[in-house]
């Protein structure tokens, strides 16, 4: 993953007060204003000469007509993360970061995600372990690569396991044909245990599961005469569970591999398995 060459700021400012920095709310205000004249200086260099506000790990309480852009870095030798908050103008969103509001929500709001980025990238040798040095991670190379800090993020917590299509069973053979020859998919054999008719297919890491069950007479049940679903690979099954049911969202673990849950909305259903390894 090409995450973004680190900025490195030497550790070693004096921590005191610059006179356009403040500091908010709780937070180890020697850590916060070492990082914040470090990044002051980063700023000036890109242009950037307003100040600062800092808050603490967690985001602050908002302010009208301003927001809170998180700042992620290591510290102590790479040893801890932490996150520094910097207040800016709602208006200045477009010339300081080329974002939208929605788009700093998307991340600004999710602190975990942002230090899980973090820790990637250093555990995977991006970041120089120097004794002294705090390394930022630029939250406006994230704006500007959404999609890769995303797959970054993502990886190994969750992924596309399978989508399941229904087709008619006069079209199977068809269907598949078109997929193999004309697509590139590679037919994988099923689960013996599989007896719902139907065939699987390889797509890069992810699968396509052909199902040409005919619905049963008055069947509204899952799967019922719409089986079409996403199937999602989840790094911890029950973890998800749990969450699902804590958001009001029932569950059901069925299937003939025993090892599925299920979530069913109005007009879409959802599948999770064990993310394959």
């Amino acid at each position: 993953m090409a995450l973004p060459p680190p900025l490195l700021v030497e550790a070693g400012v004096e921590a005191k007060p610059a006179n356009r920095i403040s500091v908010e709310g709780p937070i180890d205000s020697g850590l916060a204003l070492a990082f914040g004249n470090a990044l002051l200086t980063s700023r000036r260099t890109r242009g950037f000469d307003d100040p600062l506000a800092l808050g603490g790990d967690k985001r602050p309480a908002p302010v009208d007509g301003q927001v809170w852009i998180p700042h992620v870095f290591c510290y102590e030798a790479l040893s801890r993360l932490a996150l520094v908050w910097e207040r800016l103008p709602l208006d200045e969103l477009d010339a300081k970061l080329d974002a939208s509001l929605a788009d700093v929500e998307r991340w600004a709001t999710r602190p975990q995600l942002l230090l899980r980025l973090l820790s990637i990238a250093s555990s995977a040798g991006r970041f120089v372990e120097t004794s002294g040095t705090q390394v930022h991670l630029s939250f406006l190379w994230i704006m500007a690569n959404q999609e890769e800090a995303a797959e970054a993020a993502s990886e190994g917590v969750v992924e596309v396991e399978h989508v399941s299509i229904h087709v008619h069973p006069d079209e199977e053979e068809t269907i598949v044909e078109l997929l193999v020859q004309a697509l590139g998919l590679i037919e994988i054999p099923r689960p013996p245990e599989i007896t719902v008719p139907g065939r699987w297919l390889q797509a890069g890491r992810s699968r396509i599961h052909l199902n040409s069950r005919a619905a049963h007479t008055n069947e509204t049940d899952f799967p019922g005469p719409r089986p079409n679903h996403v199937c999602f690979g989840v790094s911890d099954l029950s973890a998800a569970e749990v969450a699902l049911e804590a958001a009001g969202v029932p569950t059901r673990r069925a299937g003939s591999l025993g090892k599925q849950l299920w979530f069913r909305l109005a007009e879409t259903t959802i599948e999770l398995q064990p993310l394959r390894r």
